[in-house]
């Protein structure tokens, strides 16, 4: 109403509640009547006819002052700064954030997870499920990155630099799951169906990355300068394609389905096929050195990719599908940080293997 240039938008609303004694167990249904102009006197008298006959009270009368959230919020003259300083999430639901049945912060999580069940958290029992889900993915991450250390001493090399490689691992497994649930979200509103999103953003992921993977042995060959490149690249080409997503998608909503799901397919293609490098790339640089670790940084991808799953929807409730997808390429950033970690930690160690030679020692005498 603001936008469209309307002089007292709080003229233009009604607001009806059926009279439910249940209203703290489930919560009442509204219902909202919102009109071009103003309401008349005429049709206010029939809504309170209306109300005397269905047994509803009201929420909202533009001519009658009820004292609640709603009347504060209509009558603000700054609808969003109220959203922002209201205890529940109101703020308008967005494609980037679709979760419209989404009323809780992320602050209130914990205190409403140890409290006793209401109307509100009955509505959101969903995000509570999920929250504890990211809370034991999370603690299953960290036992399998860790517990390998205690449980096989003898095979399991300590030095610093296997720790840089199992962050690697980590973070490319963080990485490519969050791009590709937060994808999903996306384009489940642009096909309208998320059967058809889930299945065509695996099927060219998987594809295009299989194909990555067949291609890293040509492309990266073992050279830690091109796989820095890679890594970076593939920061980049993501957020290329948050930016330009949103306008593509926009421009294409009348094409028939066959053509919308080509688009997909070639949106993601090049993304999939870059990101399907880092894992064989990262497995042959970690096999010569400690080859022992081998299976360790499977496990630690696998379980990446479990914590990923659960926290793209996490993210994507309370910052949104762009910012999610965001976080997804710089989870590459941070295993081009690995890399780099691990170059500097090994060389470090060979030279004080080098010193600490008999032909070190000799050399550093000048012998």
């Amino acid at each position: 109403m603001h936008e469209l240039g309307v002089a007292e938008p709080e003229k233009h609303f009604v607001i009806v509640q059926e009279d439910d004694e249940r209203i703290e167990e489930w919560g009442a249904q509204n219902t909202v009547l919102i009109k071009k102009t103003p309401f008349t006197d005429e049709e206010l008298a029939g809504v309170r006819q209306a109300m005397e006959e269905y047994n509803l009270s009201a929420v909202y009368l533009p001519d009658q002052p009820i004292p609640n959230a709603f009347s504060e919020f209509l009558l603000s003259s700054d609808p969003m700064a109220f959203a922002a300083a209201y205890p529940y999430d109101i703020s308008p639901t967005t494609d980037d954030r679709p979760f419209f049945f989404y009323t809780w912060r992320a602050s209130q999580l914990w205190d409403i997870a140890v409290s006793r069940y209401s109307a509100d958290s009955k509505i959101n029992l969903g995000v509570m499920l999920l929250f504890v889900s990211l809370g034991f993915a999370i603690f299953g991450t960290a036992v399998i990155l860790i517990l390998p250390i205690w449980l096989l001493k003898q095979h399991i090399p300590r030095e610093r630099p296997v720790w840089f490689h199992m962050c690697y691992f980590l973070s490319i497994g963080l990485g490519f799951i969050l791009v590709e649930i937060a994808f999903v979200q996306r384009i489940a509103l642009y096909l309208g169906q998320p059967t058809y999103a889930l299945t065509v953003v695996i099927f060219s992921l998987l594809l295009s990355s299989g194909v990555g993977s067949y291609m890293s042995r040509r492309v990266i060959n073992g050279e830690e300068r091109r796989l820095n490149i890679l890594l970076f690249a593939i920061a980049m080409v993501t957020a290329v394609l948050i930016a330009i997503t949103p306008t593509v998608l926009d421009a294409s909503l009348t094409l028939p389905l066959a053509a919308k799901l080509a688009l997909v397919v070639l949106l993601l293609s090049p993304l999939g096929f870059l990101m399907g490098m880092p894992f064989p790339s990262g497995l042959t640089r970690l096999e010569k050195p400690f080859p022992q670790a081998v299976c360790w940084a499977w496990a630690v991808n696998a379980a990446a990719s479990v914590l990923g799953s659960v926290g793209a929807i996490f993210l994507a409730i309370h910052i949104g599908l762009a910012q999610t997808m965001l976080l997804g390429g710089c989870c590459y950033l941070g295993a081009l940080a690995a890399v780099l970690l691990t170059a500097r930690s090994q060389a470090r160690q060979d030279e004080v293997a080098i010193s600490q030679s008999p032909a070190g020692a000799s050399e550093a005498y000048g012998d």
